[in-house]
C-alpha cells in the first residue's frame, strides 16, 4: 500500500514524507536490532565478525539513520527529511497543514518558521 502511494508521481514531498513518518517507528525498531545484532559481534574490544571498512582502512560498526532511511524511501534528500521535521515539530499548526496540504513547500514553510523564530528571539533578547 505504501509502495503505490509513494508510487504515484502527484505525491508533493510533504505528502510522500507524512506518509513515511508513519513508519519512523518501525524503522527505529529496525535500526536498534541492526545495533543489537552489530553489538553481538564484539567481545570486549575484540571484533568476532566483519565490519565495514572506511575508506582510510578504519572499521566501524554498520549505522541505520533513520532520517536517511526515510529520504531513501520518500525520494527526497537528506535535507528535505530535516526541514520537514522541523516543521512538524513546529508550534503553528496553520503552517503545518500548509506544508503538508502542498499549499506551501518544505523549503518555504522552513524559511517561515526560521524567520519567526529569530523575531521572537529578538524580542525576547531586547
Amino acid at each position: 500500500m505504501t509502495n503505490t502511494q509513494l508510487g504515484r508521481r502527484n505525491l508533493p514531498p510533504a505528502q510522500r514524507l507524512a506518509v513515511m513518518d508513519k513508519f519512523k517507528k518501525k524503522i527505529k525498531e529496525l535500526a536498534a536490532l541492526r545495533k543489537k545484532e552489530s553489538d553481538k559481534q564484539f567481545y570486549g574490544n575484540r571484533y568476532t565478525g566483519k565490519l565495514e571498512s572506511s575508506p582510510n582502512g578504519e572499521q566501524s560498526k554498520p549505522k541505520t539513520h533513520t532520517d536517511k532511511e526515510i529520504a531513501k524511501m520518500a525520494g527526497v534528500g537528506t535535507g528535505t527529511v530535516a526541514r520537514f521535521n522541523k516543521v512538524m515539530d513546529a508550534a503553528d499548526d496553520e503552517l503545518k497543514k500548509c506544508v503538508q496540504s502542498g499549499k506551501t513547500s518544505i523549503s518555504a514553510g522552513y524559511k517561515e518558521l526560521i524567520i519567526y523564530e529569530s523575531r521572537n528571539m529578538s524580542n525576547s533578547a531586547g
